[in-house]
């Protein structure tokens, strides 16, 4: 039903590809999902397509009131479209019917007493395309290696993250709040990261420091869980760096610790929320969350596949405030966010570690790109990352990246690029 738009293709082309051959165009009117304007839209340009090949009788639009729903009498218009380009019967002909009938019984239809043993329906999908392993071969040579990431990292460009902008517009990083206390100060910034999300992101560090001063700055991915918990530390303590936000009550357990760390350690932290998270989220509903995300796929991009732009537009906005330049500069990041964290490395430089908790194992469970478990999967990624920086994977079950430590050993990469650690038991418990 959605497909996927690797090239980003409009659809009136994909209709009239279907020319000269009979087409029916067939929506209802307040269909939230496949809006009327839309629809109307792409008959028309595909019609136009029709007219140039003098077959204009083969294409119809038929058009009834309702939501997102198949009902009567849209099937009547389809019945009566098949009559004519299946049966040959004239524009003309009166069906004998006034509602779609259902001419046999559904039970009468079944062909099997019982589903086969070999059945192929549940996992199709991954029938007709060959994905890669979770696991592949480690390559002979560290040249063979190095051949499969720049083959993978091209791949990603033309393939997962298409959707891109081809050029990035000016950051127009601005310093629109600062305050201290207990000790600490708060500065949010925003910037561009793609028209229309303009996003904040927030650092904190010991009072009287400047960028310049700063050992170490993290940037911390936010997912909509540590987004609340970031809210209910500072959130609480500087309510006017979120206006128009609904701040939960203040955690002091969790402020009091950002507030000691901060004492002890000339480092800055910071918080990204990337867009569909906190000050940009669109709904709080499931179910229309869900259809947000399909119509980004449609337009060739996925929501997790924007994320990493943004976290990259992050990066490169913290890296243009004066002084920045000379501190090490970490990413840390939980869960799904993690995995975006991790591909926006990818593409970035000068990134000296990545701290990254509860990473899933493969892309069946996320993040979510186009295309991508076609030729790398996460496990692979860390190997591709680890040549570069420090990866600290945070996890459950260690087994399943003894993948990337054993491409590392193989190699004899310096400086214990990938570490395997434990998950900390507050995390064990989500």
């Amino acid at each position: 039903m959605f497909m996927v738009n690797t090239y980003r293709w409009d659809f009136p082309l994909v209709t009239a590809m279907i020319a000269p051959r009979p087409l029916l165009i067939l929506n209802t009117d307040t269909d939230p999902i496949f809006p009327i304007d839309g629809v109307v839209d792409v008959f028309t340009k595909t019609k136009s397509v029709y007219e140039r090949l003098g077959k204009s009788d083969q294409i119809g639009l038929a058009t009834y009131e309702g939501g997102h729903k198949d009902t009567q009498p849209l099937r009547v218009s389809a019945f009566h479209w098949f009559e004519r380009h299946l049966k040959g019967k004239g524009i003309d002909y009166e069906m004998p019917h006034t509602i779609a009938p259902k001419e046999l019984d559904p039970k009468s239809l079944r062909v099997l007493a019982a589903i086969p043993t070999n059945e192929r329906n549940t996992d199709i999908d991954e029938y007709f395309t060959k994905q890669t392993e979770i696991r592949p071969e480690i390559p002979a040579t560290e040249t063979d290696w190095k051949a499969r990431r720049d083959l993978a990292i091209s791949r990603l460009k033309t393939r997962s993250f298409r959707g891109w902008p081809t050029a990035a517009e000016d950051l127009d990083l601005v310093e629109d709040f600062q305050a201290s206390k207990d000790g600490i100060t708060l500065t949010r910034y925003s910037f561009n990261s793609q028209n229309p999300f303009r996003l904040p992101f927030y650092l904190i560090h010991r009072e009287g420091l400047s960028p310049a001063d700063l050992d170490l700055v993290v940037l911390n991915v936010l997912d909509e869980k540590t987004w609340g918990d970031f809210l209910a530390s500072p959130g609480g303590a500087f309510p006017e760096a979120f206006p128009g936000m609904e701040l939960p009550e203040l955690s002091q357990k969790s402020y009091q610790a950002e507030v000691e760390m901060h004492k002890k350690m000339k480092w800055g932290m910071a918080y990204l929320a990337p867009r569909g998270i906190g000050p940009t989220r669109w709904t709080a509903d499931e179910r229309e969350s869900i259809h947000i995300q399909r119509r980004f796929a449609l337009l060739g991009q996925t929501v997790d596949g924007m994320r990493v732009w943004d976290i990259r537009r992050s990066i490169q906005a913290l890296r243009s405030v004066d002084g920045f330049d000379k501190s090490q500069f970490w990413l840390q990041s939980h869960g799904i966010m993690g995995g975006n964290a991790l591909y926006a490395s990818l593409f970035e430089n000068n990134i000296k570690r990545l701290d990254l908790y509860d990473l899933p194992t493969s892309h069946r469970v996320g993040p979510v790109y186009l295309n991508v478990s076609r030729f790398v999967d996460l496990p692979e990624t860390v190997s591709f990352v680890a040549r570069q920086s420090q990866i600290r994977i945070y996890s459950k079950d260690k087994q399943p990246w003894t993948f990337p430590l054993e491409v590392a050993q193989k190699f004899n990469w310096p400086e214990k690029p990938i570490e395997v650690r434990d998950l900390p038991e507050d995390l064990k418990e989500n």
